[in-house]
This record gives structure tokens, sequence and C-alpha cells, in this order.
């Protein structure tokens, strides 16, 4: 896993010496103010992904000659059983955008304790991802 994780950091940021998504999820994210989607996966996604990937090339088609291949449960290899049909684990992880409101960024270039800073409305501090940077001299969040 450490070099497919390395491997996916390169495909995302060629210069990069992270060799753990998450920390290169992380840098790109705050640092760089990539958008999510291109971000690397999390670590939790990526090993997902593997799992399905050797289900499919392992167990799938190295047996493909096979009419009735013995094949592992599905359910052991990143996917799941939903309303009749299998699809995708895509990770165990909670959404984001269900448990991470620090993800709220505001874009207050002066005052963040007016009403129309997003980060005072919800009653959260700013944060190293507003342009107030949460540390500002004019940020009284």
């Amino acid at each position: 896993m450490v070099a497919l994780e390395r491997f996916v950091v390169l495909l995302y940021d060629k210069t990069s010496n992270c060799v753990d998504v998450n920390n290169a999820r992380k840098h790109l994210f705050t640092k760089t103010g990539r958008q999510i989607d291109h971000i690397p996966p999390s670590k939790e996604a990526l090993i997902q992904h593997c799992k399905r990937a050797v289900y499919q090339g392992a167990h799938i088609w190295s047996q493909a000659s096979n009419p009735t291949p013995p094949l592992p449960d599905p359910s052991d290899w990143g996917w799941q059983f939903v309303k009749g049909n299998w699809h995708p684990l895509w990770t165990t992880l909670p959404q984001a955008s269900e448990t991470c409101q620090e993800l709220l960024k505001c874009g207050c270039k002066t005052g963040c304790s007016s009403k129309r800073c997003k980060c005072f409305k919800t009653g959260l501090k700013c944060t190293a991802l507003c342009i107030c940077n949460g540390c500002s001299s004019t940020c009284q969040n």
C-alpha cells in the first residue's frame, strides 16, 4: 500500500514529497486551494478501490474460462449489496459535508464579525481556508 499511496500522490502533484495520501490531500486542499475533486482520494477510499481491483483481476479475470468460478463474497472486496444490486463501497468514512463544518470558508476581506461572514453566521471560528486566514488583524471572529 505504501508504494500505491506514493504513486497516487505523484499523480496529483508530481513535485510532492508526501508518501501518505491523507497528508497530500490536506496539503493540496489547504495550502494550494485545490478543489475537492482535484485532490487524491482518502486512504480509506484508496483501500476500497484497491480491493475492488484485486477482486476483479485476481478473482474474476483469472477464472474467466471457468463457467462457474468459485468467488469470494464481494462485500469483503470493496462492494456493497444495495436494493438487490452490487455497488462500489467508495469509503467507510462518513461524508465530509456531514461531519466537517470547518471546511466552510468565508471570503471576508474586512471584519469577520458581520452577518455576511459565513463562519460567523454558523458560529464557527475562521480557519486557514478563509481569505482572512483566521488570524489577520481584520478578522474579529
